[in-house]
């Protein structure tokens, strides 16, 4: 699965964390990529990483998925 989450507040055109995860949670992919993450989030990418659950990876420019 891939979903944006832009933010930690509320945006009224992207979803923020909380609402990723909760989405994430009901809908339990097997792996998921967060994009369009904005500096609102944190500086510190391993800070977030770490919050993320196991299957909830953070995408980056130039990430190439394969699609099995």
């Amino acid at each position: 699965m891939v979903i944006n989450a832009l933010r930690n507040e509320s945006h009224y055109s992207h979803l923020n964390l909380e609402e990723a995860l909760s989405l994430i949670g009901e809908l339990k992919p097997g792996r998921t990529y967060i994009t369009h993450i904005s500096h609102k989030l944190g500086f510190s990418i391993q800070k977030l990483k770490k919050t993320l659950p196991k299957n909830v990876f953070l995408a980056y420019d130039g990430l190439i998925l394969e699609i099995e």
